[in-house]
């Protein structure tokens, strides 16, 4: 009998012992191989191949430090875990090129005031202590160091992405140097800084931007990756040497996005006019024409915000063009992938011809659907007048890619002189301004992009709160310009981070109470189902065994 029991005993202890060990071994594993699975459709946990890609183009260790406050607020628990999870994610992918190194300031002094040097401050939270708001002061930043490099996140808790944050400062450190936008500041355009804050905000954290005045004699800056021209206006046409620099630009390789308006709100945003700004020849010699008309959708139209009688109502207006996903789905591209829509303002159609398009890249990027036609007359955003569709009903083309050789709209033609620069000298007819008229004249480029938009209003903050769900116009903008000037690094990130559509929304909705009765009912429930046929059996076989043996 002692020898029974004491058998029985040491398989016990051997058994746990085991168990132990094995415990031991899986907690190790886990500590040195990070790994997590992600069930969400659009992989909102998992680093995306662009951060990837960016991580293993290092050519020398990345230092990341997170300075992180342990006595953080218990309502930024949550953020916090997801704040370490994603930069361990960051150090497993990038093994030895990247040294992760989490510091909480504490009270030291001196490494605070090294911070603040560096731009990084501590930042106010809010706290609730018992029935009362306090603020405490807390650190949640992080700073990258690569060479003799840095870059810094001041709020890691307000990133919208912290994933595309970082991956954005990686792409600074890695890059010899920042991209460089030059958008078009004459001529009646749009002004980027004041007419879309929020578009030239998104921007500048990427790149360095420029304002660009030819008709004042100030030449595209030399080394620029991307030029921006926001719907010039037709009392402000655009000069024969305007027309030349960015003709001359595009014939060097460069890279442009036009965003045109042929019908247009008057200053006064009280009345549609037709548009033309002496732009439209130049981009028809390319072989993408800008046509003087409105598109209207009545099938997939936006809904339009106008007084009546001292109201406001809301009236579905096919003037204003909800492109869908399963256009974008139709004709696939970097820039639109992941999109679930746009918003397109009295937009215009385009007409690409096909006899210059052989052997270019096209792209087509904005599509409404076949219940579509045009108004050539009479411009109005009158539900009214617009409730009756009149003219031939199919796909209206309302931006486009194209990528290739173009030849010179100056071809075989001289090339204008440039407007003299106003000297403050009484008597002086001033200077020549020098770069573009030094330059030998171009008449073919072997490859250059064209973006042609024809909206314009969409990307304005003005637009963007005409529209409810309107916030996807300016992903939109973003991808546009960031494949242009930068590359599709940081698209795919972001488009991970874009927002649901409502359907979805709806759908994840539906399956919550699913999700629920799963991990709060399903599985308990499983764990005592199995204990409780564990003991059965057990009890099953030891009744067995006593019977057999005759007790």
């Amino acid at each position: 009998m002692n020898l029974r029991y004491w058998s029985l005993r040491a398989v016990a202890l051997l058994n746990i012992a085991l168990f132990l060990v094995v415990l031991a071994g899986l907690t190790h594993l886990s500590e040195r191989h990070f790994a997590r699975v992600d069930f969400t459709s659009h992989h909102t946990f998992t680093l995306s191949g662009g951060t990837r890609d960016l991580i293993s183009s290092l050519q020398d260790v990345l230092h990341v430090k997170v300075y992180l406050s342990n006595d953080l607020p218990p309502e930024m628990a949550q953020s916090e875990q997801e704040i370490r999870d994603l930069f361990d994610e960051f150090a497993y992918i990038g093994g030895r090129k990247i040294a992760l190194q989490y510091v909480d300031p504490g009270k030291d002094a001196q490494l605070k005031a090294d911070l603040n040097q560096m731009g990084i401050i501590e930042l106010r939270a809010q706290v609730r202590q018992k029935e009362r708001l306090e603020y405490k002061n807390i650190f949640l930043s992080a700073a990258f160091f690569y060479r003799n490099r840095k870059e810094i996140i001041p709020n890691l808790f307000q990133e919208g992405s912290l994933e595309l944050a970082s991956a954005r400062s990686i792409k600074k450190l890695v890059s010899d140097r920042t991209p460089r936008i030059a958008y078009w500041a004459s001529n009646g355009t749009y002004d980027l800084e004041k007419d879309c804050p929020q578009l030239y905000k998104a921007l500048i954290a990427t790149f360095n931007i420029t304002r660009v005045d030819v008709e004042k004699g100030e030449p595209i800056p030399d080394r620029t990756d991307l030029l921006l021209v926001i719907s010039p206006k037709e009392k402000s046409k655009l000069s024969d040497r305007a027309l030349y620099e960015i003709d001359q630009y595009l014939m060097s390789g460069g890279r442009a996005a036009f965003f045109l308006e042929r019908v247009r709100l008057n200053d006064e945003r009280s009345e549609l006019l037709g548009n033309d700004a002496g732009i439209e020849k130049l981009i028809e010699s390319y072989g993408i024409t800008v046509n003087k008309d409105m598109v209207c959708d009545y099938q997939s139209m936006g809904m339009l915000a106008y007084n009546y009688g001292g109201q406001t109502l809301m009236n579905r207006c096919p003037a204003i063009v909800a492109v869908t996903k399963a256009a974008f789905a139709a004709n696939p591209s970097q820039i639109t992938k992941g999109l679930e829509y746009l918003y397109l303002y009295w937009p215009s159609s385009i007409t690409v011809d096909s006899a210059k398009m052989e052997g270019h890249r096209v792209e087509k990027l904005a599509v409404s659907t076949r219940e579509s036609t045009v108004v050539t007359t009479g411009f109005t955003l009158d539900p009214g007048q617009l409730s009756k569709p009149s003219g031939e009903r199919k796909e209206r083309l309302m931006g486009v890619l194209v990528a290739g050789t173009f030849d010179s709209y100056f071809k075989d033609k001289p090339a204008p002189p440039p407007p003299p620069v106003p000297s403050p000298t009484p008597g002086d007819p001033g200077s020549t301004p020098s770069g573009a008229a030094d330059r030998p004249q171009a008449n073919r480029t072997d490859e250059a992009y064209i973006v042609v938009v024809s909206d314009a209003f969409f990307l304005t903050d003005t637009g963007f709160r005409l529209m409810s769900g309107a916030e996807a116009n300016l992903l939109f903008v973003q991808n546009l310009i960031e494949y242009l000037g930068l590359g599709r690094d940081l698209i795919d990130i972001r488009m991970k981070n874009a927002p649901v559509a409502k359907v979805d929304e709806i759908r994840l909705n539906n399956y919550s109470g699913m999700l629920w009765f799963f991990c709060v009912a399903f599985i308990p429930l499983w764990l005592l189902l199995t204990i409780v046929g564990v003991k059965f059996v057990s009890y099953s076989r030891k009744n067995r065994y006593e019977r057999q043996v005759g007790r």
